[in-house]
């Protein structure tokens, strides 16, 4: 399917290029000059050097995907449809795309020019020729072998960067600079602006032998201009001392096909990971969707998956897609946190072990409360993330078995404990009044032999260590006519005699306890009871204060501390010595992060469509199939992926249930690499580290068993998290790249076998040894998480994918997540999403919805008007700061199968703090800025060239329409946290008529609606100028000179609306069942 533009000779959909085979890359980057080969010496390249174009009509015609023919048939038109989508199908980047690059005076130059990029290079750098141009560099190490070692690189010669470097284990984000000294730990990709305008050159750190994963650090002290290059294994027990490939270097005059190509060419030197456009990409990306994350974190259940489509249906959105995120599987904490710790110091109080949920609820309240100070994007706030703190005043949380979470509402407490002690004094009243003419034998079974016990053979078994014979029996007295069965029952087995002495013997310690029981007995179990939950509330209490107080300390004081500080130092002594247990019981309380699997099967919240949150430990058996197919009926979901861990869940699987024995797991303490710790000291204790994984050495056997249920219960695919944490689970197991490899090796096999048509999310997985391992799957998160409660993320969030979206596009489609449609930036979001080219998918509560929003996004048949690349920045943007450099707009580009499209976002004022670790409002009040846009922006318009000259510009926020040419600008103003969509089509020329199709103006990607178009030579004085396939419902705009004498609906004729000033002609699809509809225009 589609891939980047970028370097290839690309054939953008519905915009027919043709082979772009520019050896040196050049392009306009100079209005002033009306020349469209802006580099020096431009004027000179050879004629060989330039693409040949047909210049003529029929060629531009040819070139933007308008099929010229004598008449227009729906047979034509869907023909014209299937060439434009074939038209996206890219093909490798030529090797005239990029500038060879040369070891020349002890640094690498561009070969042609001679520019020298980086001197100084390092005496234990190796250097060979990969084709093309390329270059990989080695090194050999000084000191004998090592798991981990620094070389110093070399200085490098550039105007300004933007680099891709990971901030914590799971996320990269966006970094730009004008010297080496800002260069982020952790870099993974770094392009380089050598002059203005280009050329450009791209080092790529790669993973060596399977084993070795390199990145690029800044200078140190005693070199300040010079760059470091790390190479480590990330197990210590794993050395090297020499590496082969350790630096991928290219250049460039054009940036996406130097991206592209080097993206490729590392993925290839480091991994498995095949190209974009040989990956079959999944049909959700076409489809509306819904997430269950934000809506419901791990509380989620079938009930919930019910009222959630069922509100986004009823308004009229109906998701085609589902994703079940966390919280449907059988997990939990180790056995010995499954109760509070007062009820683990005195195991035999029964009342303790009954009264343990009051413990955790309070417990939870506490960090609840306190969850609302703490940002949402910190390590702190992550651990809290899954505790709800809902609108009705109730708390939830995780879940342990035979601790359910307390539902009393917040401030009722005492009430409501109270008033449950006292219908249990009513209760037992009513039991002791009885005359036990009837009681199991199991009520008093230390009379007698018992099964279970040594001297026993039948009956019940005997009474658990706590029971006492003080507490009341259940009455138990079956109807007559059983009682009848079951005497005759007995008479014939000879049992009778025996029962009725036992009954005789139990008749006598009933009266014997009544004869020594005090008038107010029967108060004393249900007294005793509400004191025990009280001292359990009040433990609960005190022990969420004291973590709290921790939390706070750790929060501002901890976190926001370098990594090497004394309050970093102290802390991890303390998390990993004196106050290990403790910080145990705040993660097994708080979060799922220490939760391990127990079972591949889902958990009793899916045991059937109207199983609740409740229900986990209900102990009814699992029916997954019986939810989805419930859920397929109702609602008409074509696709339903459930979400795993890629060690199955966040601390591996359990070793101790039974239902993981089989894959033989084991117990493994983590230790995170010393890039990690330095860009996230928090690893240094994080679950995986403190309280360890459940590993497996061999992963295909639980995926295959996992998918296989998931594939038999109707679950279509799956969202693979956590990705990054198999990296750090390495220290253990070979090192990380090695352990990923094996890991990604199995999963992407098990996809295959399973989930026809790779449906697959790769997830938190922006480590090169997670990226360059995705073999065939297709779709990978480009950023950090949508976080709805974090203002500050809200901007930075759309920023990091479309920067980030250079990295990985060559490689997969990227996914720019969920967000809340009901939110203050939604529809700045939106907007973003529409660019991305990837799913279109909320994670609303339901019933917290904005229809307007999402009617603009969703067609009434679940479907999407999808751009069909990667959205990446503009070339303009590639090196501003659109965060926090005050003056600059993001712009990101696309295309659609008629038309382009430029988004403008306001996103100054926010950003991630790489001091801080965490997103941080530097301006809370960012001043309106401006911009312009051109048609060159989006990169095959400028090479398609229109017929007339002209280009029809329909700005979404102005609901404005202009023309212009190639060499225009069209200004924007936004304010902060403003967006808004350009729609760019080629005006068409013929017979004194300019005409062009611009779209749906009630969608966000207006263009995307026209599916295809035809331009049939007028043979007579009556015949259609055009005639298109458009989808959707509302109102079509079209730029036309003079006003259309008729515009035709499926052969019907409809009204036109027409603007003389502008040019503006509008025709009403009215709604209905059918959404694609043909259009014929005529003058």
């Amino acid at each position: 399917m589609s891939t980047g533009l970028a370097l290839r000779p690309v054939l953008s959909q519905g915009l027919g290029l043709r082979k772009i085979c520019r050896a040196s890359g050049a392009r306009l980057v100079s209005h002033r000059s009306k020349s469209r080969w802006g580099c020096p010496g431009a004027r000179q390249l050879r004629a060989c050097e330039r693409p040949q174009r047909d210049t003529s009509r029929e060629g531009r015609r040819e070139r933007m995907g308008v099929v010229t023919t004598a008449s227009a048939s729906t047979a034509d038109l869907t023909r014209a449809e299937t060439q434009a989508t074939a038209l996206t199908v890219s093909k490798p980047v030529p090797a005239a795309a990029l500038l060879p690059v040369a070891a020349l005076n002890g640094g690498l130059a561009i070969e042609k020019t001679g520019f020298q990029f980086l001197e100084d290079l390092s005496k234990q750098a190796t250097v060979r020729e990969e084709g093309n141009g390329a270059l990989v560099l080695g090194f050999n190490s000084p000191d004998g072998a090592k798991a981990m070692l620094d070389f110093t690189l070399g200085k490098l010669k550039f105007q300004r960067f933007l680099a891709a470097a990971r901030k914590k284990l799971w996320w990269m984000t966006p970094e730009w600079g004008s010297e080496s000294g800002v260069l982020p730990p952790e870099t993974q990709f770094l392009l380089l602006e050598l002059e203005h305008g280009g050329p450009y050159a791209a080092l790529l750190p790669l993973i060596d032998g399977n084993t070795f994963r390199g990145t690029l650090r800044p200078p140190k002290s005693d070199a300040p201009e010079h760059v470091v290059m790390r190479m480590e294994s990330g197990d210590e027990a794993v050395l090297g001392e020499q590496w082969q490939n350790s630096l991928y270097v290219a250049a460039g005059q054009d940036p996406f096909e130097l991206i592209d190509f080097a993206v490729e060419a590392a993925a290839k030197l480091s991994g498995t990971a095949k190209p974009r456009r040989e990956k079959q990409l999944p049909a959700t990306l076409d489809v509306f969707g819904w997430c269950t994350w934000d809506a419901f974190y791990s509380r989620v259940s079938a009930r919930g998956l019910h009222e959630g489509l069922a509100s986004l249906v009823e308004g009229g959105v109906p998701p085609r897609f589902l994703i079940i995120d966390d919280g449907w599987q059988n997990t939990d904490v180790d056995k010995r946190f499954r109760s509070p710790p007062t009820s683990r110091s005195m195991p035999k109080m029964k009342q303790l072990q009954d009264a343990s949920d009051e413990y955790f609820g309070a417990e939870i309240e506490v960090l609840a409360d306190a969850k609302k100070d703490i940002p949402p994007s910190s390590s702190a706030g992550l651990a809290l993330k899954q505790l709800i703190d809902d609108d009705q005043g109730e708390v939830g949380g995780p879940r342990h078995t035979g601790a359910p979470r307390s539902s009393k509402p917040k401030g009722k407490w005492l009430a409501t404990t109270i008033k449950d002690t006292m219908t249990s004094i009513s209760m037992n009243e009513d039991l002791y009044e009885s005359d036990d003419e009837f009681l199991p034998p199991s009520a008093f079974t230390s009379w007698g032999p018992q099964s279970g016990s040594k001297d026993g053979a039948g009956g019940n078994p005997g009474p658990s260590a706590s029971a006492t014979l003080e507490e009341p029996p259940t009455k138990m007295k079956p109807p007559a006519a059983d009682q009848l069965k079951l005497q005759k029952q007995r008479v014939a087995t000879g049992t009778l005699a025996a029962d009725e002495e036992r009954k005789d013997v139990v008749k006598a310690g009933t009266a014997a306890i009544q004869k020594r029981r005090w008038p107010g007995q029967r108060l004393v179990g249900p007294i005793v009871g509400l004191i025990v939950a009280i001292i359990q509330r009040a433990a609960g209490l005190a022990m969420g204060a004291l973590e709290v107080s921790l939390l706070k300390f750790y929060q501002w004081v901890v976190d926001t501390a370098p990594a090497e500080s004394w309050p970093v130092r102290l802390f991890t002594y303390l998390a990993t010595g004196p106050f290990r247990e403790m910080l145990l019981e705040f993660y097994a309380a708080s979060g799922d992060f220490t939760r391990r699997l127990t079972s591949v099967k889902a958990n009793g919240k899916f045991s059937h469509p109207d199983a609740g949150p409740d229900d986990y430990y209900s102990g009814a058996e699992e029916n997954l199939a019986s939810v989805v197919d419930s859920l397929k009926a109702a609602f008409g979901v074509d696709y339903i992926y459930c979400w795993h861990g890629l060690p199955a869940y966040w601390s591996g699987i359990s070793v101790e249930d039974p239902g993981t024995a089989a894959y033989k797991p084991e117990l493994m303490f983590a230790k995170g690499t010393e890039g990690l710790y330095e860009i996230e000291p928090s690893m240094r204790w994080n679950p995986a580290v403190v309280a360890g994984v459940g590993m497996i050495r061999n992963p295909l056997p639980l995926y295959r068993d996992m998918h296989s249920y998931l594939a038999s219960a109707g679950i279509t695919g799956v969202k693979v998290d956590c990705q990054a944490g198999v990296g750090m689970m390495g220290s253990k197991c070979g090192g990380g790249p090695a352990l990923a490899a094996d890991f990604h090796a199995a999963l992407e096999e098990s996809i295959a076998t399973h989930f026809p048509g790779n449906h697959a999310i790769n997830c938190m997985a922006h480590s090169t040894e997670n990226i360059y391992r995705w073999s065939d799957t297709a779709v990978a998160r480009a950023s950090d998480d949508f976080y709805p409660r974090d203002p500050a993320s809200v901007t930075p969030h759309i920023s990091a994918c479309a920067f980030l979206s250079l990295f990985l596009s060559p490689l997969v489609q990227p996914d720019w997540d969920m967000f809340h449609s009901k939110h203050s930036a939604s529809e700045l979001h939106a907007s973003a999403r529409v660019l991305s080219g990837g799913s279109i998918y909320v994670s609303d509560y339901p019933g917290q919805h904005d229809f307007d929003i999402l009617k603009r996004l969703v067609l009434p048949d679940g479907t999407i008007l999808r751009a069909q690349l990667p959205g990446r920045p503009t070339r303009d943007s590639l090196f501003q700061d659109p965060l926090r450099d005050t003056k600059s707009l993001l712009k990101v580009w696309n295309s659609n199968k008629h038309s382009g499209i430029v988004g403008v976002f306001h996103l100054q004022g926010a950003a991630w703090s790489r001091a801080s670790r965490q997103f941080v409002v530097h301006d809370s009040q960012p001043p309106p800025l401006t911009t312009v846009v051109r048609v060159s922006d989006v990169e095959p318009l400028a090479s398609a060239g229109s017929p007339s000259g002209r280009w029809a510009l329909y700005d979404d926020a102005r609901k404005q329409l202009t023309t212009v040419t190639e060499d225009d600008t069209y200004s924007v103003w936004l304010e902060s946290q403003r967006s808004t969509i350009i729609t760019m089509t080629a005006v068409e020329q013929h017979g004194g008529v300019n005409f062009a199709a611009v779209g749906l103006t009630n969608m966000f990607n207006a263009g995307g609606a026209v599916q295809s178009m035809l331009c049939p030579a007028p043979s007579s004085a009556g015949g259609a100028f055009a005639t298109m396939l458009v989808k959707g419902n509302g109102s079509f705009l079209m730029y036309a000179d003079q006003k259309p004498s008729r515009v035709t609906v499926d052969g019907t004729s409809t009204e036109v609306e027409y603007d003389t000033a502008s040019g503006a002609a509008y025709v009403t699809l009215e709604g209905g069942d059918k959404l694609t509809r043909q259009l014929a225009v005529f003058f």
